[in-house]
């Protein structure tokens, strides 16, 4: 009776081990059934069984295509987009208008905006870094971004040879917001400040001065951008 408890009880424990276990898939598509033991920013750390020896190893995030945790029929991506293609408003947008996204590095980003911005075509190139949660099911991403473009725009009603781009740099922070971790699309928001030179000033001084040219409203100090971004990759 006790060898036959026993052995109830190591087949038991086994069984659970196996019910607990983990997989990770690789880019590759490749399978690895693992107990994971912690996350960090830049890899998954686990215990791996071969031959019955135990191995503690990791993996790097950028290698990871998804993870099962558990017997759960849930997937979570840890891997964050690398191209992705925006539409929105905002400087980083050129405006009204479009944004490509790369990121070469797992936390940074590089990202070029082209649209309609009021008195014409708009542009910003720029670099993003987002600040990657330790927590796979995170909904928000915060980041920083810093440009240089267009950041302001002077447009006047029935005399567009007034109207006029200015550019300069242009820093801020915001954050992505994706409803589930394997969807492949997501919310963008982010505080703009434009670094304007005197030259934005001078130009309204002269239209008001010079051409009787009446400003109904002042130019924002801060900017403000939304958008929607589709993963490419």
């Amino acid at each position: 009776m006790k060898k036959f408890f026993l052995f109830f009880l190591v087949v038991f424990v086994t069984s659970m081990s196996a019910f607990s276990q983990d997989t990770l898939i690789r880019l590759n598509d490749e399978r690895i059934i693992c107990k994971i033991q912690k996350e960090d920013a830049a890899a998954v750390h686990f215990t791996l069984y071969k031959n019955g020896k135990k191995f503690d190893t990791f993996l790097d995030k950028s290698e990871i295509k998804s993870i099962i945790y558990g017997n759960s029929a849930s997937m979570q991506s840890s891997n964050f987009d690398k191209v992705s293609l925006g539409a929105g408003l905002g400087m980083d947008f050129g405006g009204l208008g479009l944004n490509l996204l790369v990121y070469p590095q797992r936390n940074i980003g590089l990202f070029g905006g082209v649209g309609y911005a009021f008195a014409g075509t708009g542009y910003n190139i720029g670099a993003k870094i987002r600040f990657v949660s330790e927590n796979t099911k995170s909904k928000a991403t915060f980041y920083g971004l810093a440009m240089y473009g267009y950041n302001a725009a002077i447009s006047v009603t029935n005399a567009t040879e007034f109207n006029k781009l200015f550019y300069g740099p242009t820093v801020g922070f915001g954050f992505d917001y994706k409803s589930h971790p394997s969807k492949k699309s997501y919310w963008t928001f982010a505080i703009l400040l434009p670094i304007r030179s005197t030259a934005v000033d001078d130009y309204i001084n002269d239209l008001k001065d010079h051409h009787s040219i009446e400003f109904k409203n002042a130019l924002m100090p801060i900017g403000i951008t939304m958008g929607y971004r589709i993963i490419l990759n």
